[in-house]
């Protein structure tokens, strides 16, 4: 029991508390002395006096992350607050850390931040979406989600907060086909991090991701792209260079398949061969969206020829069933790729002796592509000339002209 005298101590030191904010309070106190019963007592007092406002408990929260060296007793002060302040809108309090100096330059600190609402709610659905809004102090944003970054997802759990977006759904990781699956609960599974990290223009929280989570950096900036375009044009580039069934072409393709198709030139210039981006697309399942979409359609036209070649596709077949649905459009594809293949053999045959050094440019130039499909080619335009406008075939007949230069040229060859 507590001597009248002691009662009497503390009564005088809690009338001198009514007048201070939470924050200057804890200042006060001894932080092995806080309990539970304590700040009750504390709040209880000053709630006779006058209202304990949001941005009052936000300032305290705060001081208790700027030292989280004096191990605070989190638990028994949330608690107190919890029960004595049970009209507390904890969202507005949060909100209010945006509106102080607010900085956090240890993951010490931002797991007190993240302690003070567990104890609150009881489960980790930290409402990051807050913090994910811009500052106005950038430098201390970038700060933060650099500590985010390096910090324990299980502690974090980031993706527990509902109102963001997966950059990979919980079905998507239960594809049997691949045998590394990324982990679904992880902190780089959240679009709105890097859609802030976009607003940031932040170079140094995306190469800290890439060293961290490749695969996860990879597909977070196809949600921003062509934000950080060279980040991930480098790391697509080398994923390429690894396992043609890796889990992130599944969703790259899923997402952003245009995309890839149109750098897909770009990669083939970086060391990538023809033979590898197929194998990529054929292990993804992809070959009839790019034989369906042809754009950009001489690389396009370079992959199924390269897959009908492999027996992956019936050449005929898809040509004519293409010459049927698309007719002038896939014409003038046709022949635009033929011309784009054979472009400059001539002038090249003109300005050197045919040797084998010559021989071998000419092969590479026109790979996959070979006299015998390009024949195949004209003849299959040739089957739909009726139902082709006159500009088409003008183009055919022009083109035609330079067929037995083209024979000449191989038979050349041959003989080398």
């Amino acid at each position: 029991m507590e001597s009248t005298e002691k009662k009497q101590d503390k009564h005088k030191i809690f009338d001198k508390f009514v007048v201070l904010d939470l924050k200057e309070i804890l200042e006060r106190l001894d932080p092995q002395e806080i309990n539970k019963d304590l700040i009750s007592e504390i709040l209880q007092r000053i709630k006779q006096k006058r209202q304990i406002e949001k941005k009052e408990i936000a300032r305290m929260i705060l001081f208790m992350a700027d030292f989280p060296e004096r191990n605070w007793n989190i638990k028994g002060i949330m608690e107190a607050i919890k029960i004595n302040l049970e009209e507390i809108n904890w969202r507005d309090v949060y909100s209010y850390f945006l509106e102080e100096d607010f900085n956090i330059w240890s993951l010490d600190s931002l797991y007190v931040i993240i302690d003070c609402w567990v104890c609150i709610s009881g489960i980790i659905t930290v409402p990051y979406e807050i913090f994910f809004k811009r500052w106005k102090n950038s430098r201390s944003q970038i700060y933060f989600i650099r500590l985010i970054i390096e910090s324990d997802e299980r502690k974090t759990q980031l993706y527990s907060n509902v109102f963001f977006k997966r950059i990979v759904k919980l079905e998507e990781t239960r594809n049997l086909r691949f045998k590394n699956i990324l982990n679904y609960e992880s902190t780089f599974n959240c679009v709105e991090l890097f859609e802030c990290i976009k607003t940031l223009d932040s170079n140094i929280l995306i190469e800290q991701i890439a060293k961290k989570a490749p695969e996860w950096c990879l597909l977070g900036l196809s949600h921003v792209y062509p934000s950080f375009k060279r980040f991930f044009d480098e790391l697509l580039i080398n994923f390429m260079r690894g396992s043609s069934s890796n889990f992130v072409f599944y969703i790259l393709f899923k997402n952003i398949s245009k995309i890839i198709l149109q750098n897909l030139q770009k990669y083939m210039s970086n060391g990538i061969s023809l033979s590898k981006v197929l194998d990529i697309i054929l292990e993804q399942k992809m070959l009839p969206f790019v034989s369906e979409e042809l754009d950009p359609p001489n690389i396009c036209m370079d992959i199924i020829i390269l897959s009908s070649l492999r027996d992956h596709l019936n050449l005929g077949i898809w040509l004519n069933n293409m010459m049927v649905s698309k007719k002038d459009i896939f014409a003038n594809i046709l022949i635009n790729y033929i011309e784009f293949k054979v472009q400059g053999i001539t002038e090249m045959k003109s300005e050197f002796d045919l040797n084998v050094k010559l021989n071998n440019l000419i092969i590479d130039k026109l790979f996959p592509l070979t006299v015998e499909i390009i024949i195949t080619f004209i003849k299959t335009i040739e089957l739909f000339q009726r139902q082709l406008n006159f500009e088409t075939i003008n183009r055919l007949n022009q083109l035609k002209k330079q067929i037995p230069q083209i024979i000449k040229i191989k038979k050349e060859m041959i003989i080398i």
